[in-house]
């Protein structure tokens, strides 16, 4: 089987290995040097099963198991055999948008893990959150599953239905949630002034795109009267090298950003230019903040440009490629590793932050379900759950006992008066839509950010410092 030219995805690094006659000639040589009596006991395999095995295996489900096998034998977890509908939708990924559930998602302790859901997506609407474990897709587990492959399970035509099985971080009861796919496009980034001289960008991948949108929200918030910039890596799990590269270019100086190590020990290094943004930065990080986010914040810890705060990152420091098979079925590899600009290999240990700041515990509130007005002198489940919204976003209902009295249509008002809304009181259709943004807003500056907090409290003190 001749491979084809490697795709590029939103993985680490863009690097050509050697394709058309050279690439096949290496492919010839590695076939020979296994030793025709091995190819030959691999053929007799294969036509031994075919004309013996009392159930009939189709001919291209025998290689798919050959190849899957090949790749067990690495015991690289990111490494991982795609069919072709699989390779199919995680190239649509790459390009920003694609249909699916509008949630990014990590591996964490074997299972499919929620980092992060999209504004408006079906998994915002379904009320799912960070930390929440997929331990089951369409009665398919997920536990040490490829990541890639665990994503395409998810991933499906335009309004079909997918079933998942969700299970809240701290435990609890499994739930069994319907979502219908839709059509996502990813973000970049999000940009806002928190308070005079305190910008924050969140940066949601490593895109190719991301490092001058990057630049240019940094422009914008500098025109009005940026200081300090807080750059927001949470659940941000990497992409191109490249863009990383980019993007800690824009704060080191003339310095190392990363070292790159291939399989027979030579190392190259990427420097960043002498130009660079002459402003005090804090990176926010957390347990998903993996590959390119763990670059940038390697560097900017290793050269002192900024403070790290948050918690330890992931610890992926591998660099993966992805090529197509002939058949339109596709194989990931490992096939380099990275250092920080210091020589350190933060592979299962990641960067540790400068700052340790742990999450607030506190469960995000689900979403109430559309269809229900509620009012002063309702009681009930839905109106517990509001009054649990209404304190998770900072407003003081004053319990959530489940009774709609004057203090939880007072919060209720508040909260309508600071969104531009009709000042009633009343929880109706488009009182419930904006409740359900403002939950989903990545970030959301309710109480209940103890990261974002400090690193606020440390850009309040280097203005001071000025």
């Amino acid at each position: 089987m001749k491979l084809r030219k490697p795709f590029v995805v939103i993985l680490l690094l863009v690097i050509l290995l050697g394709t058309g006659l050279e690439g096949a000639k290496r492919w010839d040589q590695s076939l020979a040097s296994a030793g025709d009596n091995n190819l030959e006991t691999i053929r007799e395999a294969f036509e031994l099963i075919q004309a013996s095995n009392f159930k009939k295996v189709e001919p291209s489900a025998l290689v798919e198991g050959a190849i899957k096998g090949m790749l067990d034998v690495l015991d690289d977890k990111h490494s991982a055999y795609f069919t072709d509908e699989q390779f199919r939708h995680f190239m649509e990924s790459s390009r920003g948008s694609y249909t699916g559930i509008g949630a990014m998602v990590e591996t964490k302790d074997g299972w499919l893990t929620i980092v992060q859901t999209f504004n408006g997506s079906p998994a915002a609407q379904a009320g799912l959150q960070a930390g929440d474990r997929v331990t089951d897709v369409d009665g398919k587990t997920t536990k040490d599953v490829s990541l890639d492959v665990a994503i395409s399970w998810i991933r499906g035509p335009k309004g079909t239905p997918v079933t998942l099985s969700v299970t809240r971080s701290d435990g609890g009861t499994p739930r069994t949630l319907v979502l219908n796919r839709a059509e996502i496009t990813v973000p970049s980034l999000d940009q806002e002034i928190l308070e005079d001289g305190i910008g924050r960008i969140r940066l949601y991948n490593f895109s190719q795109n991301a490092p001058v949108q990057l630049r240019s929200a940094i422009d914008e918030l500098s025109a009005r009267g940026m200081k300090t910039l807080i750059l927001d890596l949470r659940g941000n799990p990497g992409g191109l090298l490249d863009a990383a590269v980019k993007v800690a270019d824009l704060f080191l100086p003339d310095a190392p950003i990363v070292h790159i190590v291939d399989r027979e020990g030579a190392s190259t290094t990427e420097m960043s230019d002498p130009a660079a943004l002459s402003i005090p930065l804090i990176v926010l990080v957390d347990e998903f903040s993996a590959s390119a986010s763990e670059i940038v914040a390697g560097a900017v810890q290793d050269h002192g440009v900024g403070v790290i705060v948050g918690e330890p990152t992931f610890g992926k420091a591998s660099v993966q490629t992805l090529y197509e098979l002939d058949g339109g079925a596709g194989i990931k590899i490992t096939v380099q590793k990275y250092l920080t600009p210091r020589g350190r290999s933060i592979e299962g240990e990641g960067i540790k932050p400068d700052v340790l700041v742990q999450k607030n515990s506190a469960d995000k509130p689900k979403p109430l379900e559309p269809g229900r007005s509620l009012r002063y002198g309702f009681f009930g489940e839905d109106v517990q759950s509001l009054q649990r919204i209404l304190t998770y976003l900072g407003y003081a209902p004053g319990s959530d006992d489940g009774i709609f009295g004057p203090r939880t249509s007072g919060a209720l008002r508040t909260f309508q008066e600071a969104r531009g809304l009709a000042s009633s009181g009343v929880l109706d259709e488009k009182t419930r839509e904006t409740l359900v943004t403002a939950l989903d807003r990545p970030g959301n500056q309710a109480p209940g950010d103890p990261q974002l907090d400090k690193a606020v409290e440390l850009a309040r003190e280097k203005l001071r410092g000025r």
